[in-house]
């Protein structure tokens, strides 16, 4: 079972240990520097609580949840049961699009309308799946924005019979009411399911 809080937190740690690492380099001597500046802390004070202090380490590191931590997680979990799946370019011109039921790509700019970029393909499936991790139930602002996102994914499939489509939605933001509005677009070659599912359906594919 993946546990998305669970990586987060190791993801923290790791994170932790890279600027520990790096403490010395060019990239964070600047960070240090600018941090004493502004604050009463001497570089070496400052170098200090970073090497012993975890929670001071933490404001120096790269945010997880800004390195696509949820995303990765998910396609390394899926890869131990299916090993062709693949991460599709999140922009630029090998980024794949669906727009108004065709699938589409090679594209100079990302196309218009707020359409985001499909996440994994398995071609020996014809499946092409958008991933979603949202945790908190109470939403708004960036959180529904990426409901819209997979809601505007799954009202651009709806046309498409060649493929098969897949939106997994984890997380405690996907309660039974959004799920109700998202399962109005499910059909013989479109899943709303979490990653746990996923497995089951994918393997029947």
């Amino acid at each position: 079972m993946l546990d998305y809080k669970q990586k987060l937190k190791e993801r923290y740690k790791y994170n932790q240990s890279v600027v520990r690492k790096d403490i010395n380099t060019d990239k964070m001597k600047l960070k240090i520097n600018n941090f004493s500046e502004k604050s009463s802390f001497s570089v070496e004070d400052i170098k200090n609580e970073i090497l012993n202090n975890d929670m001071f380490a933490s404001f120096f590191i790269k945010d997880p949840k800004k390195q696509n931590i949820y995303e990765n997680e998910a396609l390394k979990y899926l890869k131990k049961f299916f090993s062709s799946i693949e991460k599709l370019p999140a922009s630029k011109k090998n980024a794949k699009y669906i727009v108004n039921g065709k699938i589409i790509s090679q594209l100079k700019t990302k196309p218009a309308g707020g359409h985001k970029s499909i996440d994994f393909e398995i071609k020996n499936k014809k499946l092409l799946i958008t991933h979603k991790y949202i945790e908190s139930k109470i939403g708004g602002g960036a959180q529904d924005n990426q409901f819209e996102d997979v809601r505007n994914f799954l009202e651009n499939i709806k046309e498409n019979k060649e493929y098969n489509f897949m939106a997994i939605c984890d997380g405690e933001y996907f309660t039974e009411q959004r799920l109700s509005t998202l399962n109005e677009f499910k059909d013989n070659n479109i899943f709303i399911t979490n990653i746990e599912e996923a497995k089951d359906i994918i393997k029947k594919l």
